[in-house]
């Protein structure tokens, strides 16, 4: 900083050094105050000059309580002014341009002009330059920092009322545009809807072929929750692959073919990656957001129900143990998802002391290990719709033992466990 000094008081200090990057004009210049509010710097702390480059404090700040020496240059005055004829000193000469060098090291430090707003008379170009350190908006006019968007738009994935009381405030289509946006952001970044088990044709590059062309938002919705009608307030006048439409649906689907019509278009059914919609896909008050595709001649809904932020969960959940390891048999978990879970993690676990390892102890599982060149040790890990199976070798299973040989486990002394997230 060139034109502030801050120190946070221990409560004692009274003496302060002065040192200014080009000093400073006059003590006039100088103002000594407490606290972050430096609108306030005109309300000055009781202080004397003992020489030139210190302030004393009559009295010490409290403790924790920022101390300020700020300087701030008249900008109303020259600080040498000429008449003609006058003869001119190296010394004014260079007090002039001081002047105007220590404006510019204010602005630099951020105060732009003292106790006044900077009113800007056209268009901030930011040239993809960011704006930092938002505060929270007061008055309708002030700018959204992302923070407040992010807590505002959260209620999305947990109250239809709260949504509702957003969308009157700010329109339904802008609404309806913002909720799309985090909605589909989030779909994307969790990657629920490009699973192994998807439909390719809704893979990556299509949803974001279908984002580079842009959101298309219903300005009103009529019909029923099984037979939508989408009004916009720029008609749509024909379909096209990868045309994405986002609504406000009034009610849950109750069918597993609805239909949505765009404005004068044909009505189309919504289906969603993998075949029909489930009851409650397209939910009351969330934004719904459906891709047209040609081949298909449907509207894919790329964020049904059970992909929904509430829903999905990157919480692990962990199965009970199974123990008695013999070499040649599965070993096999039952989950309840009803489809192959995001990701899974399959561990060995110490239960009695083997091959230098204490209880306790940790391992992922060794899906291949070869002990002594002429068998193969380890395990496989088959992942269903409803189980887990871990396939042992028929020679055992194999670790690298704490002396750093590999070894054969003793099946009595360890567990395999298995966690997962959907």
């Amino acid at each position: 900083m060139y034109t502030i000094i801050e120190e946070i008081s221990n409560g004692s200090k009274t003496l302060y050094d002065v040192t200014f990057d080009l000093g400073f004009s006059s003590r006039d210049d100088v103002y000594v105050y407490s606290g972050t509010d430096h609108d306030l710097y005109q309300t000055q702390l009781d202080y004397t000059w003992p020489n030139n480059t210190q302030i004393e404090l009559v009295t010490p700040v409290t403790n924790g309580v920022q101390v300020n020496i700020r300087r701030v240059v008249n900008r109303n005055e020259l600080i040498c002014a000429y008449a003609d004829g006058t003869i001119i000193h190296e010394a004014n000469l260079d007090k002039s341009f001081k002047q105007a060098l220590m404006i510019l090291q204010e602005i630099k430090d951020g105060f732009n002009a003292p106790l006044e707003e900077v009113i800007q008379r056209q268009n901030l170009d930011m040239n993809n330059h960011l704006i930092k350190n938002v505060l929270a908006p007061v008055d309708a006019g002030d700018a959204v920092n992302l923070e407040t968007l992010q807590d505002m738009i959260g209620v999305i994935t947990g109250d239809p009322l709260a949504v509702a009381a957003i969308i009157a405030a700010i329109g339904v289509e802008e609404g309806a545009r913002i909720a799309a946006d985090v909605v589909l952001q989030d779909n994307i970044d969790a990657e629920a809807v490009l699973r192994d088990d998807a439909d390719t044709l809704l893979e990556a590059d299509i949803v974001e072929l279908a984002l580079s062309k842009g959101i298309r938002y219903a300005a009103s919705v009529a019909g029923t929750a099984n037979a939508a009608t989408l009004t916009f307030a720029e008609p749509i006048t024909a379909f096209a692959d990868t045309l994405i439409v986002s609504w406000i649906p009034t009610a849950d689907n109750s069918t597993t073919t609805p239909t949505i019509k765009l404005d004068a278009l044909a009505t189309k059914t919504v289906v969603k990656i993998g075949g029909a919609l489930a009851a409650g896909d397209i939910r009351t008050g969330y934004p719904a957001i459906g891709i047209y595709n040609t081949a298909l001649d449907k509207v894919i809904l790329i964020n049904p129900r059970y992909i929904l932020p509430n829903t999905w969960s990157p919480v692990w959940v962990d199965l009970p143990a199974q123990t008695t390891l013999t070499a040649g048999t599965n070993k096999t978990f039952t989950h309840s998802v009803g489809s192959k879970p995001y990701e899974v993690v399959a561990r060995l676990a110490c239960t009695s002391t083997d091959l230098g390892y204490a209880v306790g102890k940790t391992f992922e599982m060794p899906y291949c290990t070869d002990a002594n060149g002429a068998a193969s040790y380890g395990c496989s890990l088959e992942i269903t719709n409803t189980t887990f199976i871990v396939h042992i070798s028929t020679s055992g299973i194999a670790l690298i033992d704490s002396s750093g040989t590999a070894d054969n486990i003793d099946p009595a002394k360890w567990s395999i466990t298995l966690s997962y997230r959907v």
